[in-house]
């Protein structure tokens, strides 16, 4: 593939351009001096500045575009009940597990519920049986024993909700990564659906770039690239994995999507460089 060089703007071309702006504007003032007044002449400044950036997209259409490196999957985790942090495993920054528990709430409230769904289940179990052992006995009716048999699934129902709601005062890890930013501290008191730490996945970095709509012929899903990551003072390889679903307008670019070839260590999401299609 070729560079994408020629289908930049050049130099004399530019200049040409804005000459021409700016010779128009000065025409502007010289055939009507005392009637153009402070108001004309701030619309005018601020049309041709705003020509100058936006007009000609193709004055941004430089070879290597400014990135934003971003972790594949980064997640807010949210406390699944109400209470108050007891304990809270990993810091700003450190790495975690898949499984791992990186937070745990403070589950009495919740042990003391199952220990009652527990009991409310043998309960229902065991008159469900006497109900049955009767009916043999024709001493109940078939209705009773249904009504039994209701009873001990909703008794079971309601232990393995207790069970659900004691398991959520431990935070787990969904998958093996990093702590990005902690929303909370221990001994803190957290409603349900609060939230309390954002998370990143280790894998291989994305970027995120605009580029000008005149590359959509030459740059595809699969195309490659060079980035240049400032921060870490290291150049990774990748390649493009799809394109944005539409062309700015005002801009005449498309936001691109990519990902590094490989897993370099050092990289964080955040990190900013330049990107360098070939």
């Amino acid at each position: 593939m070729k560079k994408l060089t020629s289908d930049r703007v050049d130099l004399s071309t530019r200049s040409s351009w804005a000459k021409k702006s700016v010779n128009g504007l000065f025409r502007i003032f010289k055939a009507a001096p005392g009637r153009v007044g402070n108001t004309a002449l701030s619309g005018s400044l601020i049309f041709f500045t705003i020509s100058l950036f936006f007009a000609h997209p193709a004055l941004c259409a430089e070879e290597n575009l400014r990135v934003e490196l971003r972790s594949p999957v980064m997640v807010m985790l949210s406390s699944g009940a109400a209470g108050q942090i007891m304990e809270i495993t990993v810091k700003d920054g450190q790495s975690f597990t898949k499984g791992q528990v990186l937070l745990r709430i403070d589950g009495r409230l919740a042990g003391h519920r199952l220990d009652m769904a527990r009991a409310s289940r043998d309960q229902a179990d065991t008159q469900y049986k006497m109900a049955e052992r009767l009916y043999r006995l024709n001493s109940r009716g078939a209705l009773d024993v249904e009504m039994a048999r209701a009873q001990l699934e909703r008794a079971r129902a309601e232990k393995r909700l207790a069970e659900e709601m004691l398991e959520m005062c431990q935070v787990k890890a969904p998958f093996s990564g990093r702590v990005t930013q902690l929303e909370v501290k221990e001994n803190q008191y957290v409603a349900e659906g609060a939230p309390l730490m954002e998370v990143a996945e280790t894998g291989p970095m994305e970027i995120e770039f605009m580029m000008p709509s005149s590359w959509l012929g030459k740059v595809k899903p699969g195309t490659r690239f060079t980035v240049n990551v400032e921060e870490a003072g290291m150049t990774c390889q990748g390649e493009i994995i799809r394109l944005g679903g539409k062309v700015d307008a005002v801009t005449q670019s498309i936001r691109a999507y990519g990902k590094l070839l490989e897993n370099a260590p050092g990289l964080l999401p955040g990190m900013s460089g330049t990107v360098s299609i070939k």
